[in-house]
């Protein structure tokens, strides 16, 4: 388990994220997570976000992501990315992205996102 709420981001953000470890999601989320910015159709729990990621993942085949911004406070982990991508075609993007994650028992409970194409 991990001891505070930075570290499981910043793990989150290495191992899935950049590492492309799809199969540890389970150590960063809890089963029955909430997300609280669901498009509609996608599942929800812990189904929802391997259904988003795999999506993220199938859309741009290069992707980094770096952690600009991270603070937190009692069991609220708040934090900013940089998210540098390349499409199927060979386009570079730059994102940004902005998060808010509840943590409990050393896990993601609840979760909010949002992620902009920056200009």
């Amino acid at each position: 388990m991990v001891e505070n709420g930075k570290t499981l981001i910043l793990g989150l953000v290495d191992e899935v994220l950049n590492r492309r470890r799809i199969d540890r999601l389970e150590r960063y989320f809890s089963p029955d997570v909430v997300q609280r910015d669901l498009p509609p159709g996608q599942p929800e729990g812990l189904e929802g976000v391997r259904e988003a990621i795999t999506r993220a993942f199938r859309a741009f085949p290069v992707l980094r992501v770096e952690v600009v911004d991270l603070l937190e406070d009692g069991d609220t982990v708040s934090y900013r990315t940089l998210i540098r991508a390349v499409t199927p075609a060979g386009r570079r993007v730059q994102l940004r992205g902005y998060a808010v994650d509840r943590i409990s028992s050393g896990r993601i409970v609840e979760h909010w996102e949002s992620v902009t194409l920056d200009p």
